[in-house]
């Protein structure tokens, strides 16, 4: 039998902040390391680890041939935890692999994509110079009562740091909730999806924004304090399938 290791996997799409979330990682004495996006779950199974990041992205998502996951990774049991622009990539291989929408991409690296469940932000339509341009900063996010991010945080509306410009495609909504995805966060206008969790899946979660940014060394974020103690739950109960 393979040997079970309490670590976590990065699969890193080029973000600025994956140091500093590995970092967030460490900072709860979990060991981690940096991969690529591209790892086939076959390696990702044989690294066995306790559960996976899916990391932010740069603006080589705008090149052709962008990687993605592996489209079993959602369900493989392992813990997820998408940010930012892993949460993005999450929605669009749950609508390609789940919703039945093969062409599902986001715009960002796919403009001319038959189904735009990833668009800009509805501000910005019609607007090509995107300098200067992102949804920056603190910014509030009202919670689902009944969602595990709701009993992670202890609360149903939290403020937390924003740095995107692209956001899930409203007229997907219902496809996508109707197919088992929990939008489990929003701007409390309900306008934006801020965060999803899948409902079959024992823990995914996905966030548009950075929890790494309010993380602290004896005071973890609540999506990593959450995510790390599901990885150590799944890695105590054997190797991954």
């Amino acid at each position: 039998m393979k040997e079970t290791h309490d670590r976590v996997l990065i699969l890193d799409f080029g973000s600025q902040f994956t140091q500093l979330i590995a970092r967030r990682v460490r900072e709860e004495q979990v060991y981690c390391e940096i991969h690529p996006p591209t790892r086939s779950l076959d390696w990702i199974r044989d690294w066995n680890p306790a559960a996976v990041i899916l990391s932010g992205g740069p603006s080589s998502v705008y090149d052709d041939d962008v990687p993605t996951t592996e489209k079993e990774l959602l369900h493989s049991g392992i813990p997820v935890l998408g940010i930012c622009y892993g949460f993005q990539r999450a929605a669009v291989e749950f609508a390609r692999n789940v919703c039945g929408l093969k062409d599902a991409d986001s715009t960002e690296c796919s403009p001319d994509a038959p189904h735009k469940v990833i668009y800009k932000l509805r501000d910005l339509l019609g607007v090509d110079d995107l300098g200067g341009t992102m949804r920056l900063g603190a910014q509030p996010c009202k919670l689902a009562t009944d969602s595990k991010a709701a009993r992670l945080y202890g609360t149903d509306e939290v403020s937390e740091r924003h740095r995107h410009r692209f956001e899930v495609n409203n007229p997907f909504r219902e496809k996508l909730i109707a197919s088992g995805l929990t939008i489990s966060g929003t701007s409390p206008d309900q306008t934006l999806v801020e965060m999803i969790e899948i409902e079959e899946h024992p823990h995914f979660i996905g966030c548009q924004f950075h929890p790494e940014f309010q993380s602290k060394p004896f005071a973890p974020h609540p999506l990593f304090a959450g995510f790390i103690a599901a990885g150590l739950n799944h890695s105590s109960q054997g190797v991954n399938k």
